[in-house]
């Protein structure tokens, strides 16, 4: 795992998808210590979010850390030569931690109090590395948008840890192996913002963007929240009003006692058996009306493969 792959999907939150998020974490974050292991303090807004919420959540500790390789890496530990210009630094990987916040700080004046320090990494800020695995184990919640690749081994890592934590990902994240058995096992929730909402990340310059904005750049990409706090919003309300026919829903290759769903909006409201359907059900699931089996990683409809599906069934009422 290294920090130069980090570039092609370092993708960053906007302050506003955050704070619409964590204003329902309240009752799971007050007086915790907070980890931060992909965040640049100078350029997170997740480190900003808890910086602003410091003092209103009393929290014991705020520690971010960040990859030697962040696109938007800064020159934190600034020299200048005798004319009074600036030094140029290599990238470095370095660590914040706050212990106290005062109102109206800013995040220069707030690194350099007495009691917050700001500090070079021995290591490249790599999560994995020996240190940053010791922040982990050390924090009591683990909070960032990592790099979509390290999905996984974050992931991973954290309950191998037995660690609480709130992970913003791709909305695939829930098919990969380990997510989708602790979804199931009710150990991994969805958070409040709706599955698959479609958010709008800044890039780097030179990467695929799909909008511009004032110098910056954009991407649109479908996400979720993963957390082990159970603080699942109740799911959009789904108008079913098809009827089953059996020639209208043709059956899975492999599985005849299954048929295959396209749209949400195509799921027959008085059918009883299983139904393959696109993993976007997740938005409308009402665990009153719908039992989720499993996933299928590979459905063939037709000689035709479909994209993963869910198995589902509804509940007998």
């Amino acid at each position: 795992m290294k920090a130069k792959n980090i570039r092609n999907d370092e993708f960053y939150t906007r302050l506003e998808d955050i704070e619409a998020e964590f204003s329902h974490y309240d009752a799971f974050l007050k007086g915790k210590s907070i980890y931060l292991p992909c965040d640049n303090p100078y350029r997170s807004h997740f480190f900003t979010y808890f910086v602003q919420h410091f003092n209103r959540l009393g929290l014991k500790q705020l520690i971010a850390t960040c990859y030697d390789a962040s696109f938007s890496q800064l020159s934190l530990f600034e020299d200048y030569d005798d004319n009074g210009a600036l030094i140029s630094k290599p990238k470095t990987a370095y660590q914040a931690v706050i212990n106290e916040v005062k109102a109206g700080q800013s995040i220069q004046e707030l690194v350099k109090s007495k009691v917050n320090t700001l500090t070079l990494l021995d290591e490249n800020g790599d999560f994995a590395s020996e240190e940053c695995f010791l922040l982990m184990k050390n924090a009591d919640v683990v909070i960032t948008n990592p790099p979509f690749s390290l999905f996984r081994s974050l992931l991973h890592l954290l309950n191998q840890l037995d660690k609480d934590y709130v992970l913003l990902g791709p909305s695939q994240a829930i098919t990969y192996s380990e997510s989708f058995q602790l979804f199931q096992a009710g150990q991994l929730h969805l958070g409040v913002t709706p599955f698959s909402s479609g958010l709008d990340f800044e890039v780097p310059r030179g990467s695929p963007f799909d909008k511009e904005r004032d110098g910056l750049f954009y991407k649109s990409v479908p996400i979720a929240w993963f957390t082990s706090f159970g603080v699942n919003s109740p799911p959009q309300k789904l108008q079913l009003t098809k009827s089953f026919d059996p020639h209208c829903y043709p059956k899975l290759d492999d599985n005849e006692a299954v048929i295959n769903v396209d749209t949400l909006l195509d799921i027959p409201k008085d059918y009883r058996g299983q139904m393959a359907v696109p993993i976007t059900f997740l938005k409308v699931w009402d665990k009153h009306d719908f039992e989720l089996l499993g996933k299928i990683d590979k459905a063939m409809v037709g000689g035709q493969e479909k994209f993963t599906r869910l198995l589902i069934q509804r509940i007998k009422k």
